[in-house]
């Protein structure tokens, strides 16, 4: 029996999502695989790689707007300051991780984050261990110059990002175009909407915006939230991800009441489908997975605001393809909810550039590439 290697960091969901849905498309395959996830974080000795690729970044999401703008200013005028220290992350957990491939003794490494793939291309060179590692580049747009990372091959899912990814260095022939890869049953239909409201407590026949700040519930919601109460008429669903101080305080800042807009807080739902088929609109910050998403289940995404400089690219994708707006202050955020609510031709023509989004078939496309490359 073959086996693969599907490392990643768990940072919000979209790296531990991708992970397990190529993990569900590997074990879909006639002939079986043993399919290994590893949490490099929690998994690798010590805290070392936690620290660096979670920690920091959960740092990062939550400083100051300033404060990110200056450090990914600094990545893109000296990147090989960051690199080097990269460099030196990795020599250290070198010996531990090409330890973990000889136990493991993988025939393929599928890395679902690009300092996983780094950590193991050091590993595996240092080890003189052969076995192809493959990287899958999450985001729709933009790069940062440390995304080239040693791999064979880089997965990529939009125009826009193999164009990235040929501008940092990576060569035409390492390069694989794969469709959207999503949340495992995200590639089912939506449940009714009804019923799904219902489940959410919510009202069955107000206009419904979904509003979510990552896996980390981390974001700039009050100012949104707080101006959409006072002149919005629709209804919010506001998923908190992790944070379960977020969901607290959202529940004690806004209660129900009558003549009020409803602002209704929301933590673990065991099927994330049931939120999109309640909503109309999505709105949130532009994580890459949170905007597949919005394109798979056609919803037009509302941004208001960014997790970090980079997603800027993200928001620039769907804004350019017509899947959504950039609202950045609350008057424009609770403004477009109401044009789109109260106009139900402006809310068809948001509809509209949905009609010719692309299959999304993304984690069957990587284990396909991956199971034809091994057999060569």
């Amino acid at each position: 029996m073959k086996r693969a290697l599907v490392p990643y960091f768990n940072i919000g969901l979209g790296h531990f999502a991708f992970a397990r849905s190529i993990k569900k498309a590997f074990e879909s395959l006639p002939e079986p695989w043993e399919v290994n996830l590893l949490d490099m974080g929690r998994e690798m000795p010590g805290d070392r790689l936690q620290n660096t690729y979670v920690e920091s970044w959960k740092k990062i999401l939550a400083a100051p707007p300033a404060v990110k703008s200056m450090l990914f200013g600094l990545n893109r005028l000296a990147p090989w300051s960051i690199s080097l220290g990269i460099a030196r992350l990795n020599s250290k957990s070198s010996q531990a991780a090409g330890e973990l491939l000889r136990q493991s003794a993988p025939d393929a490494i599928v890395a679902c984050h690009w300092g996983a793939a780094h950590v193991l291309h050091r590993a595996r060179k240092d080890a003189g261990i052969d076995v192809p590692l493959f990287y899958v580049y999450g985001e729709v747009a933009g790069i940062v110059p440390q995304i080239r990372s040693g791999a064979d091959t880089y997965f990529y899912m939009t125009d826009e990002a193999r164009e990235a990814l040929l501008g940092i260095g990576v060569l035409p022939e390492q390069l694989a175009e794969i469709g959207f890869v999503l949340q495992p049953g995200l590639e089912l239909e939506l449940p009714d909407r009804a019923d799904s409201r219902r489940e959410l407590g919510l009202d069955e026949d107000r206009f419904t915006v979904l509003i979510a700040f990552g896996g980390e519930g981390i974001g700039n919601a009050y100012p949104f939230l707080d101006y959409f109460r006072q002149q919005g008429t629709a209804q919010i669903l506001v998923l908190t991800g992790k944070n379960r101080a977020f969901f607290e305080s959202l529940k004690t800042r806004y209660p129900d009441r009558p003549g009020v807009p409803r602002i209704v807080p929301s933590g673990y739902i065991p099927d994330i489908r049931t939120a999109y088929a309640a909503a109309d609109v999505l709105s949130g910050k532009c994580g890459a997975s949170f905007a597949m998403e919005a394109v798979r289940y056609h919803r037009p995404l509302l941004i208001t605001g960014l997790g970090a400089p980079n997603e800027g690219h993200n928001r620039d994708y769907i804004v350019d393809h017509g899947y959504g707006s950039y609202v950045p202050r609350p008057a424009q955020f609770a403004a477009e909810i109401e044009r789109l609510s109260s106009d139900p031709d402006a809310y068809r023509a948001a509809l509209e550039p949905f009609a010719v989004t692309r299959p999304h078939s993304g984690a069957e496309d990587i284990v396909n590439f991956v199971v034809n490359r091994i057999g060569r």
